[in-house]
């Protein structure tokens, strides 16, 4: 290895990218890929922390990386003209990748629902529609570990008491089943006036809420941050919502941030994942979202997003997938396991194969079978 802040071994054994979100078979090399962009960002290409040339390198001084204040919340952005970690590992891999958890942390052991079979599925489904679906699975002798509920109209931090009159009555049959519940989340639609929390919020923050306006997601101030976790989704938590899925954020730049490593993906992901700890309080946390960065096997599950086309080659390519994200401490994706849209039952079937020998076995329906999402 000669001295240089850009360049990988030309051996790398790769890492891993933000999601599959409208890609097919994409290279995982930076190089290759540095200039696709998917919903106005980039996608956090990360290489590998081993090679076959027995050295790695990782820049920490480009691309808006941050440190932290007594707070833990980003401070100031590092300046360093160099900060580089090299891994001089030979072909130790397993060394490796043991050092860099050293300083970079370790993966929170998830809980033991994160890897059962995980139930979701974006309809509009009211408190009837779940029962029936989790007594389905019991007719048929299938486990069930995990519900999640998702709207088809958009995310929001309050139920639709059209569909559940009393939410928490809801929220106690799932757990009477044995069920870990979970929802999924469109953060980058702030905080609405219709948000059953909003007066509380706008309390916290010095809003009037008299105006009615909408509290824009703001991930960089943690005045909002932090109502956002302990008022508006503490009120979920107490309901009997167990950890969220963090899905429409979408954007390096959105609620504030510089973009590259300053991105809400990652933030959002170390919130969720970090607040009962912040708390000083609850189980074990777990979070799902897309990747967003070297450093984010700390909050372990990610949502690999909406592939372009459900086909042989897509299902082909995600075990490739999976496994090179593991060089950078990214073990646990979780894939949409969904039919297909032309109806080919061989296709699912492989694919329920695949989610079987996933880290996490999500099943999932993108509103295809209910018609399309005009």
């Amino acid at each position: 290895w000669k001295f240089d802040t850009k360049n990988q071994a030309p051996n790398n054994l790769l890492g891993t990218i933000k999601s599959l979100d409208d890609l097919g078979v994409i290279s995982l090399n930076c190089t290759e890929n540095a200039n696709v962009r998917i919903h106005n960002e980039d996608l956090h290409c990360q290489w590998g922390l081993i090679s076959r040339q027995g050295w790695a390198v990782v820049d920490d001084a480009s691309g808006n990386q941050f440190g932290w204040d007594q707070n833990d919340w980003w401070q100031s952005p590092n300046v360093d003209q160099v900060d580089l970690y090299f891994f001089g590992h030979g072909l130790n891999y397993k060394q490796a990748l043991f050092d860099y958890q050293l300083v970079g942390g370790k993966t929170a052991m998830v809980p033991r629902h994160a890897h059962g079979i995980w139930w979701t599925r974006w309809y509009d489904f009211d408190a009837y529609g779940v029962e029936q679906i989790v007594q389905d699975y019991k007719q048929r002798s299938i486990p069930l570990d995990v519900f999640v509920l998702e709207k088809k109209n958009g995310g929001t931090y309050t139920f639709d008491k059209r569909l559940f009159e009393v939410p928490k009555e809801t929220m106690d049959y799932l757990k009477y089943k044995g069920l870990a519940t979970s929802g999924n989340l469109h953060d980058d639609n702030g905080i609405a006036p219709y948000e059953v929390t909003y007066e509380k919020v706008c309390q916290y923050l010095g809003i009037n809420p008299a105006n009615k306006q909408l509290i824009k997601f703001n991930i960089t101030n943690r005045d909002y941050a932090l109502a956002l976790e302990d008022i508006t989704l503490k009120n979920l938590e107490d309901e009997g919502m167990n950890f969220f899925w963090i899905d429409w954020q979408q954007g390096g730049k959105e609620g504030g941030c510089l973009g590259e490593k300053q991105n809400p993906t990652i933030w959002l992901n170390k919130l969720r994942a970090t607040d009962a700890n912040r708390r000083n309080r609850g189980p074990r946390s777990l979070v799902l979202g897309r990747w967003g960065g070297l450093g984010n096997h700390r909050y372990q599950t990610g949502f690999s997003g909406d592939v372009q086309q459900v086909d042989w080659t897509n299902l082909a390519f995600q075990p490739y997938f999976t496994l090179t994200a593991a060089n950078v401490l990214y073990s646990y994706w979780s894939h949409d396991i969904v039919g297909s849209q032309s109806h080919d039952n061989e296709l699912h079937t492989r694919w329920i194969q695949w989610g079987a020998m996933s880290g996490v076995f999500r099943t999932h329906d993108r509103g295809m079978s209910a018609g399309g999402c005009n």
